[in-house]
């Protein structure tokens, strides 16, 4: 076997033109392979990929367990109005955010719900207006306080006269008057002193003096007044658009008003003219009328 293939290789290089002497052709290297076991390897930790709906789930999970831990925490809690919510423990009174975080102290004897960035506190029987980093933008002094803003501005109650202060805690108009109207109409609020009322604007100035018995909220442009004994609208510039001369009248529904004179009931549009009932009324008044007016003969009941 060995002589058959020296004589193949020496044919082979005798073609090629290659010399190969027999001797230079060496035995294969058989290669051991190695018996010793091979070790382990250390299988990889497999990374979990947090998908964002389990994210999701497990901040929902944390801030419920805030929460039961909130709730656990103090003797009273309010829902959550502009990011905070008054929370009370042992009498006293703060606010916390939605992580649970106390963001105002507990030091108030009272606390209500946040409104416009400001919320209405109570402190040794005074109130006064916080802001929602905890700072008395009004001087806790006052025996109430609206904190619901009209206009921008907030009524004020001490010592049984009412006033004003604006949402910088500003007090536009001191506690002055008897009597305010729950809110602002129409850019003006009634006011009250002395049995007499008038209107009040947004600065708190008075721009209808305060000389009626009676006044309404203005509604459409015109106030419902009455002067000694005799009623009839006024707008906002404080002329009488309705004479003062019905012993009494309702507020306008629908364009009409119901109106009283000399015991007869009828009906008048905004110019003052009688449109309904007036069979029976007519009598024209010409008191505060021009002569032209009953030129026309024109029914201002």
């Amino acid at each position: 076997m060995k002589k058959s293939l020296i004589n193949i290789l020496f044919l082979s290089s005798t073609i090629t033109g290659v010399v190969v002497n027999a001797q230079s052709i060496e035995k294969p290297v058989i290669v051991e392979k190695n018996t010793e076991p091979k070790k382990q390897a250390t299988p990889k930790k497999k990374i979990q990929k947090t998908t964002p709906k389990q994210a999701t789930e497990q901040q929902k999970q944390s801030i419920l367990n805030k929460n039961i831990s909130v709730k656990k925490k103090y003797n009273n809690i309010f829902d959550f109005s502009e990011g905070l919510a008054s929370v009370e423990l042992n009498g006293k009174w703060g606010f916390i955010n939605k992580t649970g975080k106390e963001v105002i102290p507990l030091k108030y004897d009272d606390a209500y719900p946040f409104s416009e960035g400001l919320a209405k506190v109570k402190l040794n029987g005074k109130y006064g207006l916080i802001n929602m980093i905890g700072k008395e933008v009004t001087p806790l002094k006052y025996d109430e306080i609206m904190p619901f803003f009209y206009e921008g501005l907030a009524t004020t109650r001490l010592n049984m006269k009412y006033g004003f202060v604006d949402k910088m805690g500003k007090e536009v108009t001191p506690p002055k008057y008897d009597y305010v109207s729950h809110s602002f109409s129409e850019g003006l609020i009634q006011v009250r002193l002395s049995n007499k009322n008038g209107f009040v604007d947004e600065i708190g100035k008075e721009v209808i003096p305060l000389k009626y018995d009676y006044a309404d909220s203005f509604s459409e442009g015109l106030a419902r007044v009455t002067l000694n004994g005799k009623a009839g609208f006024i707008d906002k510039s404080e002329k009488e658009v309705i004479p003062l001369n019905y012993d009494w009248i309702n507020s306008f529904y629908e364009g009409l008003a119901k109106a009283q004179l000399n015991g007869k009931i009828f009906y008048i549009n905004k110019e003052g003219k009688c449109v309904k009932n007036c069979e029976i009324n007519l009598q024209i008044i010409f008191n505060k009328k021009t002569k032209n007016d009953a030129q026309q003969n024109t029914q201002y009941i």
